[in-house]
C-alpha cells in the first residue's frame, strides 16, 4: 500500500511527502506461455491466452498459487497450461469468451494468410486438454487486433476491432454472419452493455 516518504537532514529538518511510495505486493502465481501474450479472458478458474503464432493457450489458476514452474510430469511445459490450440499460420491478438454460452464457445482473432480472422473454438472440454475449432470467419482488412461482446444476457453480437478494415459486427448467434461494418484504423473496442454503448478507438459509437 501507499505509505509517506520522510526525509531528514543531517541538521534535523525534515520533510514529508503524503503516500510517495507505494508498495507492491509479490506476484503469487506466474504462468510462462508459449509466444508473446497479446490478451486473454477468463472463465471460471480457466485463464485463454491469445499467444500469437502460439495459438491459445489455457491456464488453470485453481490450484495453489506458484512463482515457479508447476511440471509434475518433467516435460518442461507448465502443468497448469491444461490445453492448448493453433493452426498453421493463424497468429492469435485477441480472445474473449462468450458469457452466455456456459463457458464452451470462446471467439479468437487474429491474422490468416494476411487477413483478419475469427476462430470460434468449443472450450467445453478445456480443462481436460480438448480444445476444438468449429469454424472460422473471414473478416479482412490486415488482422484483428481486438474485440468484446455482449454479456451473458446478449452475447450474439461481437464487435471486431479490425484494424484497417475498421469495426465489424458479427451476430454469433449461430453461424457468424456480418451485420454491419464501419470506419477504418480501429485499434480495439469495449462493449458497456448495460448502457448500450461501446468505446472504439477513442470515439464513442451508440
Amino acid at each position: 500500500g501507499a505509505v509517506d516518504v520522510v526525509v531528514e537532514n543531517a541538521d534535523g529538518a525534515t520533510a514529508t511527502l503524503a503516500h510517495g511510495f507505494v508498495y507492491d505486493a509479490p506476484t503469487p502465481s506466474t504462468v510462462a506461455v508459449p509466444g508473446t501474450v497479446f490478451d486473454l479472458d477468463v472463465i471460471g478458474d480457466l485463464v485463454l491466452v491469445a499467444t500469437g503464432a502460439a495459438g491459445v493457450a489455457v491456464v488453470d489458476i485453481g490450484g495453489a498459487p506458484s512463482a515457479v514452474i508447476v511440471d509434475a510430469d518433467h516435460d518442461g511445459i507448465d502443468d497448469r497450461i491444461v490445453a492448448r490450440w493453433s493452426v498453421d499460420g493463424f497468429d492469435a491478438r485477441a480472445v474473449v469468451v462468450a458469457p452466455g454460452r456456459g463457458g464452451d464457445v470462446a471467439f479468437v482473432g487474429g491474422v490468416k494468410d494476411g487477413r483478419g480472422v475469427v476462430a470460434e473454438l468449443d472450450i467445453g472440454h478445456a480443462d481436460t486438454g480438448v480444445v476444438a475449432v468449429k469454424r472460422f470467419t473471414d473478416i479482412g482488412g490486415d488482422g484483428i487486433v481486438g474485440f468484446d461482446i455482449g454479456d451473458e444476457n446478449d452475447d450474439n453480437r461481437l464487435l471486431v476491432a479490425a484494424g484497417s478494415a475498421g469495426l465489424v459486427s458479427l451476430d454469433v448467434a449461430d453461424r457468424a454472419f456480418e451485420v454491419a461494418r464501419t470506419g477504418a484504423g480501429v485499434s480495439e473496442v469495449v462493449v458497456d452493455g448495460d448502457r448500450g454503448i461501446a468505446l472504439v478507438g477513442g470515439d464513442l459509437v451508440a
